[in-house]
């Protein structure tokens, strides 16, 4: 049994090891503290290894020995910020995937992730206030290149108090899978899935209220642009009940808000056409 670390801010700059680790894992179990790891864990003699997948802000030196001591599973850690503690004693293998600030070596971390040429990336950078906005940039212009997105979804989604527009995009355009990777990337910037709820609903109630209580569209210049994707909506009664629905859920279960919030953006894109 093994403990293995991966410095990471977002899953979106894995180099295979995560997706390999998972593929080898496919029945993990997933906690958000060392703590919660159950230590002694005996499986029976043949049962699989399920593995358990920790994702923290930082690393405890101590907390990472005492469990490498106890652990009879495979552990995955997945901590956003470098520790500097030495765990080449401990047979704990350590992989630094957090995206350089130098930009010769930022260009070559994303070439390696992203086939798309130098001169995009380097444009990218130039834009972008921090390099893992420069990636998500180049992420996009990838996509693009690869024809599974519009020019029109490009935003940086870390940039300021910006409005979540990736993910709002891709739920008005039906692109469910676009809609809850943004989202997934948005939660592990940072953003709190309350905060976000409260963001999806106020924009869909302006969506919804482009018509009056006989169903006629208003003739406001305001209302102008959600008259356009109030026509893409093919279930407006459906979308009406996820925002009720799922406005409950996530503040009675603020603990599980950020498995909930994709569950409400997934539902919210398949009310909308393609």
């Amino acid at each position: 049994m093994s403990i293995k670390i991966i410095n990471i801010t977002n899953t979106l700059f894995d180099d295979g090891s995560i997706k390999k680790w998972k593929q080898e894992h496919p029945y993990h179990n997933s906690y958000t503290a060392l703590q919660d790891v159950p230590l002694d864990q005996d499986n029976g003699l043949f049962m699989p290894n399920p593995g358990s997948l920790v994702q923290v802000d930082k690393i405890l030196a101590g907390d990472i020995r005492k469990l490498n001591k106890s652990i009879n599973d495979d552990v995955l850690v997945l901590s956003s910020k470098k520790s500097n503690a030495n765990f080449s004693k401990d047979n704990i293998e350590v992989v630094n995937l957090i995206p350089p600030s130098n930009e010769k070596k930022l260009i070559k971390f994303i070439s390696q992730r992203l086939n798309i040429s130098d001169k995009v990336i380097k444009h990218c950078i130039s834009i972008s206030n921090s390099p893992e906005s420069a990636f998500i940039l180049a992420r996009q212009a990838f996509l693009i290149q690869e024809g599974k997105i519009p020019w029109s979804f490009i935003v940086d989604p870390l940039r300021g108090e910006e409005l979540p527009w990736n993910m709002f995009n891709a739920i008005v355009s039906g692109y469910t899978d676009i809609a809850v990777e943004e989202t997934k990337n948005l939660i592990q910037s940072g953003s709190d899935p309350v905060q976000l709820m409260f963001q999806i609903i106020g924009y869909f109630k302006k969506v919804l209220m482009v018509k009056d209580d006989k169903g006629e569209l208003l003739k406001n210049s305001n209302t102008q642009w959600f008259k356009k994707l109030y026509n893409n909506i093919k279930d407006v009664d459906g979308l009406l009940q996820d925002i009720n629905y799922y406005y409950n859920i996530i503040l009675q279960s603020p603990k599980y808000s950020h498995y909930t919030i994709l569950a409400f953006v997934s539902s919210l894109s398949t009310r909308f056409e393609r």
